[in-house]
Formats: C-alpha cells, structure tokens, sequence
C-alpha cells in the first residue's frame, strides 16, 4: 500500500490542488505507525502541509520536502522536486485522514465535478441514501455500506484490471500485498477495480472472499512487510 497518489492536481476531479497552511512538519498523529522507524524509513521530518481541491473540495496532505525523513535522503528533497515546488508549493499528496492513497471517509469531494477546457457543471457529492454520508466515488458509503456487508467485510482493496480480470474469471485465487492492514484467516476481502488510467473506480468488484490462508512476511522468502492471502473457490 502506497502513501502517496504519485499526483499534484486533484484524485477525483483533475482540479487544482492548493495549499491550506504554511509548511510544517508532519505529526505522529497524522503518519500514525509510519512515524516510527519501520525497515530504515520513517516520515518523521517530514514537511507537509494541508491542501484542498479548489473545486471540488477533496482533502489532501501535501508532500513538501522528505530530505530529513530517515532512508529518504537525497531522492525526495527541494532540490530534486524543485520545479513542481516551485509551481505547486509541493511535489506530491496523500488523502489528509487516511495518509494513504486510500482516502479516508473526512477525505470526500463535496461536488461532482464535470469538466470539457473549462467546469461544465458542479454538482453536489451523492450522500448515502441510508444514512446521509458522503459515498466514496459514487457508489458506495464507507460509513454503512449495506448492514449486512458492512458486517462481512473485513478489508476492501483496490485492484487493478488484468489482475481483477483473472479473479473475476476465477483463475486467480490470492493476492500478494503490503500488509498494513493485518490480514488474517477469516477476514474477509472485497476487492473494487481501479482504471489507473482514468484515476477512478470502475464501479466492478468482486466478493467479499473470506480469507483461508495466509503466508505471513519474513517467510519463505519475502520481505518483511509483504504477505501473500488467498480464499480458495468460493
């Protein structure tokens, strides 16, 4: 799992992304665990600040400056990133509550956003219509879900189309992941198709798979922060 979107215009709309605040260090509440030195890397150090999609709202923390960040030294400092800083005042973001390239439920447009050269339209953000939350890319509420899924998924993941393709044709069985999240048996997975190259949902997904085994880091050869689960044919 990635903490940062690789982008500097916003996820959801393409829209600019602007800074709220001045420059500051990062704090151990906002990089929760990554905080703490983990393999030789840490976010301690780390300049950000928090920005915001001027047109549709989406909330991000802003990647400034990691050159004081432990095992980051030299490839993320000013001077690298130097002409994007200069024009966006940051090289790259992460969702604000989640530190993650997956946002978290604080971290929603609040509009719709349609665009041709110029915004054709600004409408406002689909709510749930059980409980009036923001959905999260228009289709579903991360805040209920449906009671009965809510109640039977543990952990929903992003996949990208080849190898969802493979899961929804029932020749794949597994996922190779960072196991941030704590992945055990008996959880269960849903996992939601990604376009990388439109940056949205494809609104396909697959499950919820429960989990039957899982190859823990550090073992038959991988890397400490990398497991491999897999569900069987459900």
């Amino acid at each position: 799992m990635s903490r940062n979107l690789g982008i500097t215009s916003c996820h959801y709309c393409s829209g600019i992304v602007k800074l709220e605040e001045a420059p500051r260090p990062i704090t151990r509440e906002e990089a929760g665990v990554y905080y703490e030195l983990r393999d030789g890397y840490s976010y301690e150090g780390m300049i950000t600040a928090n920005a915001k999609c001027e047109d549709c709202n989406a909330k991000y923390l802003a990647w400034i400056d990691l050159s004081a960040c432990p095992g980051y030294r030299p490839y993320h400092t000013r001077d690298r990133h130097s002409e994007t800083i200069a024009e966006r005042g940051f090289f790259d973001l992460s969702f604000r509550a989640s530190f993650d390239d997956e946002p978290g439920v604080e971290d929603g447009p609040d509009f719709v956003i349609t665009r041709k050269t110029v915004i054709d339209s600004r409408l406002p953000w689909p709510l749930c219509e059980k409980c009036g939350s923001k959905k999260l890319y228009q289709t579903y509420c991360p805040t209920c879900l449906d009671n009965e899924q809510k109640a039977r998924v543990s952990h929903i993941l992003k996949i990208w189309p080849d190898p969802f393709k493979a899961v929804r044709s029932k020749q794949k069985f597994f996922e190779v992941r960072c196991n941030d999240r704590g992945f055990k048996v008996n959880d269960t997975v849903r996992l939601e198709e990604w376009d990388p190259v439109a940056h949205r949902y494809t609104g396909a997904y697959e499950g919820p798979f429960r989990i039957a085994y899982v190859v823990a880091g550090g073992t038959h050869g991988l890397p400490k922060d990398i497991c491999i689960f897999g569900w069987g044919s459900q």
